[in-house]
């Protein structure tokens, strides 16, 4: 009879035990208390959300997603110098900067083929004279937010440098860099994730 006893309360505070696991990790037994905006861009909003559980409270790092944003990357050759267009980002935030393709958004009732050239413009100064071939599918990544990012190869024929001196004073923190193919092969590696599959799009690699 004891025997039967000890096992009955075991298996009873083993099913407890586990009702009790179940309920702590079930999202639908989570309780939202408030949101916090930490940082906030018109690219990205970072918020600190605070939920509270049967357990404990606890807090979560929470970016807004989907991949409805469009926007555009593009690789930029100058038939006529032979070289690349691209673009040197700084990222305050980890010291240093990273190799990539000039990029954006694309604003409200603008096409992509057009939302590039205006990049192309933006970041690297080119001029209206140029064609814009669309290079791969749209695929969503993680750039300025969750996008849907279409990838674009901008051609020019420009007899000299938009920006010989390297830097496009109108993006701050922004150097123009220029690479033969050969260069940017032995770059490609180091590129961000964006960049480098605009790169590969471009170039069908």
């Amino acid at each position: 009879m004891v025997s039967v006893f000890v096992v009955i309360v075991f298996v009873s505070l083993t099913f407890l035990e586990a009702s009790a696991a179940r309920s702590s990790t079930n999202p639908s037994s989570h309780t939202f208390l408030s949101s916090t905006p930490l940082h906030t861009t018109p690219y990205r909003a970072l918020y600190e959300e605070t939920y509270s559980s049967p357990s404990a409270s606890y807090t979560v790092l929470t970016s807004p997603s989907g991949g409805t944003t469009r926007a555009v990357t593009c690789l930029i050759w100058n038939t006529a110098l032979r070289e690349f267009s691209l673009v040197t980002e700084l990222y305050p935030s980890a010291r240093s900067s990273c190799l990539g393709t000039a990029a954006g958004l694309v604003d409200p009732g603008e096409a992509p083929p057009d939302a590039a050239v205006r990049e192309a413009g933006e970041e690297c100064g080119l001029g209206a004279d140029v064609r814009c071939y669309q290079s791969g599918e749209a695929r969503v990544m993680d750039k300025y937010v969750r996008s849907d990012i279409t990838p674009f190869l901008v051609v020019h024929s420009a007899p000299k440098r938009a920006c010989p001196g390297g830097r496009d004073v109108e993006e701050e923190g922004m150097d123009v860099v220029y690479l033969t193919y050969e260069e940017l092969m032995k770059r490609k590696g180091g590129m961000s994730v964006v960049g480098e599959w605009a790169v590969d799009q471009g170039l069908d690699l």
